[in-house]
């Protein structure tokens, strides 16, 4: 394994801003969808701003304070704004979960699976989507479920899923494009790692181990991912015949890109904004 290139690692954590940036983009055409004006600055400051508080809070309060943003504002009801950021992040996990899925098979972690079969898993997944959305049967089951148990919440519900139905556009795709933009930056960072520490992986490779690992590390079951994210790169690693060491080495420095560095650049959008109580986010 070799040293970790300083000028590769220089270029890494730069291109952590246009991947920010084109995410807050994408939240910001999401929320022009849903008729709510947000510019272009205040969208990419309180993006970071939400980033760093996601990142120091245990609870990841990050998506949280962005709802607040958009109240103190714009003045949105807090229902309808969380509808934007929970699509916002929707993206990033449909994508995963797609690329995590050709994976599974590229690695056969569960044995030979033909690509008729994956395919068919695939459609199978979007049509349900397709289905349950264009059918509002997700409003049908939040409301009686939830309706019946917690007094005044339909309200809220009301505001929450007219919000989602505002993105059912053909539009929508946009953000899709976007989403693949990020991670196509996001992919290279991780391979320029892996190539300065003498990891020799094709970049298609890389691309679905990361997807992987991102979906282990949404795992509610450690502090930033610490943990599942290490357990999953040393099992997948160990699959393509990379030695422990090396996976764990990768993970460090992936941490140190992504949240160390990552979070320096959401402090100054946290610095730039007007500091909401975290307090009063987790409270409501």
């Amino acid at each position: 394994m070799g040293t970790l290139e300083i000028d590769i690692l220089i270029v890494v954590l730069l291109l952590n801003l246009p991947v920010l940036f084109i995410k807050s983009l994408r939240w910001r055409y999401i929320l022009k969808l849903q008729s709510i004006s947000y510019s272009l600055s205040q969208t990419f400051i309180s993006y970071l701003s939400g980033l760093f508080v996601g990142i120091v809070t245990p609870g990841r309060l990050g998506e949280a304070i962005k709802i607040f943003y958009l109240k103190e504002d714009q003045g949105i009801p807090l229902s309808k704004g969380l509808s934007g950021v929970l699509a916002d992040r929707l993206f990033d996990l449909c994508f995963l979960i797609l690329f995590g899925i050709l994976g599974i098979w590229y690695l056969r972690i569960f044995g030979q699976l033909n690509q008729l079969t994956m395919i068919f898993i695939f459609l199978a997944i979007v049509a349900i989507f397709i289905y349950l959305i264009s059918k509002n049967r997700f409003k049908d089951f939040i409301v009686s479920f939830f309706g019946q148990k917690f007094d005044g919440l339909i309200i809220s519900l009301e505001q929450f899923l007219t919000g989602f139905k505002d993105l059912a556009r053909p539009k929508i795709i946009l953000p899709g494009f976007l989403t693949v933009l990020s991670y196509i930056v996001y992919f290279i960072q991780c391979h320029l790692i892996l190539l300065s520490l003498s990891i020799k992986i094709d970049f298609l490779m890389t691309v679905f181990l990361m997807s992987l690992i991102n979906l282990a590390s949404l795992v509610p079951i450690s502090i930033l991912g610490i943990g599942t994210r290490e357990a999953a790169m040393i099992y997948l690693f160990a699959l393509i015949n990379i030695p422990k060491e090396e996976a764990i080495a990768f993970s460090s420095v992936i941490f140190a890109v992504f949240y160390v560095f990552g979070g320096f650049f959401g402090y100054g959008g946290w610095i730039l904004r007007n500091k909401i109580s975290l307090a009063k986010v987790d409270n409501e």
